[in-house]
């Protein structure tokens, strides 16, 4: 179930995908910055919630989705699925990562040094269902990707 955001909620003034990926370096860098210290901030639940949802929408293709999870805002996310009490939040902090993971076509190496599959490992087996249904779609997402890796490296080995 799709969360509908509130512009008029978000500590900052909202780009849609396409003018996120025309930004330059610089301007990329300060809008992130700002996602990242909307949450994690200790503003309030619904004010983080509403900038997930916000940012959920931005994650929904190959090109942001490289950009976003190879950030340090793909820590913070792991670091707050570990970290949060409130379900709902942990909910979508495993929703954003699933579709980060879904999108995504080049993940880095630093990705796994998040902590990344222990915390979604972790979150499986968090009592709320809503927590445990959206982290075992993000570790499935996960895990498809590091299998078509090793699929593609092999083939690609294997070449003649």
């Amino acid at each position: 179930h799709a969360f509908q955001w509130d512009a008029f909620m978000l500590p900052f003034e909202p780009i849609t995908l396409q003018e996120m990926l025309e930004l330059d370096q610089e301007s990329l860098e300060s809008f992130l910055s700002m996602v990242y210290k909307s949450v994690a901030s200790s503003s309030s639940v619904s004010e983080r919630l509403n900038v997930l949802a916000y940012f959920g929408g931005l994650c929904k293709d190959s090109n942001s989705a490289n950009i976003l999870i190879n950030s340090s805002l793909m820590h913070m996310f792991v670091t707050k699925l570990r970290g949060s009490k409130v379900a709902n939040l942990k909910m979508h902090f495993a929703s954003v990562i699933g579709t980060l993971i879904r999108y995504a076509t080049f993940i880095g190496e630093d990705v796994p040094k998040t902590g990344i599959i222990e915390a979604l490992t972790e979150s499986v087996r968090d009592k709320n269902e809503l927590v445990r249904r959206k982290s075992m779609a993000a570790l499935g997402e996960l895990l498809f990707y590091i299998i078509t890796q090793q699929q593609e490296e092999s083939q690609s080995g294997n070449s003649k």
